[in-house]
């Protein structure tokens, strides 16, 4: 029968592994009694100092032999021992600041599921930055840096040419609007109302606004937070001009708008198609396009009920037409309502071509004449909802679709 081996403590392994490695170790010699001259025994047969009591306890093992007893067959063999040098090679070898957690290195300054300390993860809403987990302000959804590819494919129905297609990067998180600035709160900032539609009420996107009447919405608001400034404006109300600090938004720690890229970036929310549910079918009013019907307020869908509406049966649209309550619709798959429709939403962009070599944290043309607008509105087609389709107009025009949703860089 094969005998087993007993099963050893887990220090004993660590030790065994250690003195394999050192070579320092090895067995004891087998015990040797040694000749005691006859003159050293006593008359009773014992030798010098030997306690008699010692003649009760088991004599020493002969070493020399091996151990045959037999274990139980239950008994688990010891598997043999792994050099030591093998298992360092599986573990790895971190460097600051990088921290070993489990199996791998991380950066405990940036890793979402290591902030801070090994298996310190962060929420949901929040993001690793500078080893503490930071949180976008109440009313705004995070959204993470990436990569993704702005504009639309040639083959994507309602394509145009403008949308020449590029992969871009975003290198810093940031929190975007979960909704468009309501009527109500663009009155709580600042103190009054130019929506045309004033009827549909409080949680009604405000819209009638100028480029930089939403510029100054975000100075104000920061104002109020206490965060840096993103625009320099002067005048007031409807009268006022606002143009952007710096050189670049990115750099901005205050509220501002979204740059041309993050607006389609946190509008396509991992998708590659025309809108996050899916194609279009229908581009046009009419018939109603059900890809576009489940995000969006636009011309086939955008029916109210309230005194002052549009008739917009020229188009094949309601006869009574007009923005409609924000969150109505289903959100995008990054928790975004109305990202499609109901209002064009102004960004930081000038129009005009896209530069296919600005592919890192790119914010359009450094002059222009127009201000681009993205998402469609209740007035405009299916197509016009698409993730990629832009839309332009003078920063001073008002006209009754466009208005706004702000952003702010993620930050310590």
């Amino acid at each position: 029968m094969r005998t087993q081996r007993r099963s050893l403590s887990p220090a004993l392994l660590s030790l065994a592994a250690l003195c394999a490695l050192a070579l320092a170790c090895s067995p004891p010699a087998a015990y040797q009694p040694a000749e005691v001259s006859p003159d050293l025994k006593d008359d009773d047969g014992l030798e010098d100092h030997q306690d008699p009591h010692d003649l009760d306890q088991d004599p020493p093992l002969d070493q020399s032999q091996p151990d045959t007893t037999e274990l139980s067959p239950d008994a688990e063999e010891v598997p043999d021992l792994p050099e030591l040098q093998d298992i360092a090679q599986e573990l790895p070898t971190c460097y600051a600041p990088l921290l070993q957690c489990g199996d791998r290195c991380v950066d405990i300054r940036t890793d979402n599921l290591h902030c801070g300390g090994c298996n310190e993860a962060c929420e949901a809403n929040a993001w690793c930055l500078d080893a503490q987990c930071h949180r976008c302000p109440e009313g705004y959804a995070l959204i993470p840096p990436g990569t993704f590819l702005m504009g639309s494919h040639p083959d994507e129905r309602g394509h145009k040419d403008e949308e020449a297609q590029r992969e871009v990067t975003l290198k810093q998180p940031f929190c975007m609007a979960n909704t468009e600035v309501s009527q109500q709160d663009f009155i709580s900032i600042m103190g009054y109302n130019p929506s045309f539609f004033s009827a549909c009420g409080d949680d009604c996107p405000v819209h009638s606004v100028t480029w930089h009447e939403a510029a100054a919405y975000c100075n104000i608001r920061s104002h109020q937070e206490e965060v840096p400034l993103c625009y320099d404006c002067v005048g007031t109300y409807g009268q006022v001009a606002c143009t952007p600090r710096g050189a670049s938004p990115y750099d901005c720690r205050g509220y501002r708008l979204p740059t041309e890229a993050e607006w389609e970036y946190a509008a396509r929310a991992g998708s590659t198609t025309a809108l996050p549910t899916g194609n279009l079918t229908h581009l046009w009013c009419d018939p109603l396009d059900p890809k576009a019907d489940a995000l969006a307020w636009y011309c086939g869908n955008a029916e109210v009920t309230y005194h002052g509406c549009i008739d917009a049966t020229e188009w094949n649209g309601p006869k009574c037409s007009g923005v409609r309550p924000g969150a109505e619709k289903a959100p995008n798959p990054w928790g975004l309502f109305d990202m499609h429709g109901n209002v064009w939403e102004w960004v930081h962009d000038w129009y005009g071509p896209y530069d296919l070599s600005d592919t890192v944290d790119p914010h359009g043309p450094a002059t222009g004449t127009h201000k681009v607008q993205r998402g469609g509105s209740w007035a405009y087609t299916a197509s016009d909802t698409r993730s990629a389709a832009r839309g332009s107009d003078l920063p001073s025009e008002n006209f009754k679709t466009p208005g706004f949703r702000p952003v702010i860089m993620l930050h310590p």
